[in-house]
């Protein structure tokens, strides 16, 4: 599973937690800043195992290491 899918799977399952009342708004939040955190995370390691498979990722014309690109482009913190 990517990350792209795990983050629609639970952000759908949240808010039908959600509709149906079994947790409230601040949990709601809190539960989806923990799975974007886990989708982040799921992604680098995805990055790095392209990276290890040797594949690059091509920014403004360049190709260089897929694990680079991820700390470049998502290493800060939300």
């Amino acid at each position: 599973m990517t990350a792209v899918e795990y983050y629609n799977l639970k952000v759908i399952d949240l808010m039908k937690q959600r509709e149906q009342g079994k947790i409230d708004a601040i949990n709601f939040r809190n539960e989806l800043d923990q799975v974007f955190v886990r989708v982040k995370e799921m992604f680098k390691e995805q990055m790095i195992d392209a990276n290890n498979r040797g594949w690059k990722v091509a920014r403004e014309g360049i190709f260089e290491p897929a694990e680079q690109y991820y700390n470049e482009t998502f290493k800060s913190e939300r």
